[in-house]
């Protein structure tokens, strides 16, 4: 059984075979997890093109008998060499505003802003329970626009093994960081490298209270100091502030892993379906790779590595997903910082 891809309700094998089919699925620490895109490569003549094989067209991949694996809309189509790419639900946030429901004012409260999104149309999630109902920031009106994706990135960095992502159902949904693992990788399937490589060991940040007072605030020890302005932020507080420079510490820290793991279904336990692999890692799993010692520093010489994976791509004419862990080193300051809404200070 393989995925079959539908756009504004047709099946795309009707009209030609769809070839190089890619599914990924994400779980980062900030931001929206879930699946994120799909690729293939549809070859028609200019006179087999549909009119509505277009960009924005609702899309879906369905595995089985009518079951989404992910759900969004087309990119602009490639004629030149037939690659379409399906943007999953779980991105909408990405240019959708902060807004409270009134339209004229801005929020950081995670509920509110999600259900006024999807009140004016901004947002085809559905939420189902609450994600929070608390302000992120004082008076609840930032600044800045900014985006319900960096919203909820700057959630969960608040709140310590919180995450959320979007389904294949357009669900929004809070969960938490996996601790035991689900899946299990059979010895000699490969190995994670570890490097000690790093960005920074101490982080200075430069933030305004909601008086427009300019503060200085450190995390971190060592000798490779970097700076970071979090005045783009809006009105913070110290405990505030220091949660988010935790957070670029985070990712900017010494050590990280390397590589990621290609694998076919049979190299993990009970040969799941790599269907099945794909749709784990966007709502959040940890994987243990059996028969390899832990190379990270200090860590008890066990004869497995337990990892949670951020990132699952399934070839499927390849019948192989690549999974990425979390914590790849980070090997830029400036991609560091963006992936947080900050930049370094002037």
């Amino acid at each position: 059984m393989i995925p079959q891809v539908y756009v504004d309700g047709m099946n795309l094998a009707a009209l030609a075979p769809v070839s190089d089919l890619v599914i990924a699925h994400e779980f980062p620490a900030p931001g929206v997890g879930g699946p994120v895109t799909a690729d293939f490569t549809l070859l028609l003549a200019p006179n087999q093109r549909p009119g509505w094989l277009v960009k924005d067209a609702p899309a879906e991949v369905r595995f089985g008998p009518g079951l989404p694996m992910l759900a969004g809309t087309l990119s602009e189509p490639d004629w030149t060499d037939g690659s379409i790419t399906i943007n999953a639900a779980s991105t909408e946030g990405d240019s959708t505003v902060c807004m409270a429901a009134d339209e004229s004012t801005t929020s950081s409260t995670p509920d509110v802003v999600l259900d006024a999104a999807k009140a004016r149309g901004a947002l085809t999630w559905t939420r189902p329970a609450s994600i929070s109902t608390t302000p992120l920031m004082d008076g609840d009106q930032p600044a800045d626009l900014n985006s319900v994706s960096d919203m909820l990135g700057a959630y969960c960095d608040a709140n310590t093994n919180t995450r959320v992502y979007v389904d294949a159902y357009r669900q929004i949904l809070k969960t938490t960081d996996p601790v035991t693992p689900e899946l299990f990788i059979l010895p000699g399937a490969g190995e994670l490298a570890w490097t000690s490589e790093a960005q920074a060991t101490r982080v200075v940040g430069r933030w305004a209270d909601k008086n427009g007072g300019l503060h200085t605030t450190m995390v971190g020890s060592g000798a490779i100091e970097q700076l970071v302005d979090l005045t783009v932020k809006g009105p913070l507080t110290a405990a505030s502030a220091t949660v988010l420079l935790n957070s670029v510490l985070a990712r900017a820290t010494s050590g990280g892993w390397a590589n990621g793991l290609t694998l076919a279904a049979e190299q993990f336990v009970g040969a799941p379906h790599l269907a099945a692999v794909a749709d784990m890692v966007g709502k959040g799993v940890m994987v243990r790779i059996l028969g390899q010692r832990d190379p990270r520093p200090n860590r008890i010489p066990v004869g497995y590595v337990d990892v949670i994976v951020e990132r699952s791509e399934w070839h499927v004419a390849d019948s192989q997903i690549i999974l990425t862990p979390r914590g790849m080193v980070a090997r830029d300051w400036t991609a560091i910082l963006a992936d947080v809404g900050l930049s370094e200070a002037a």
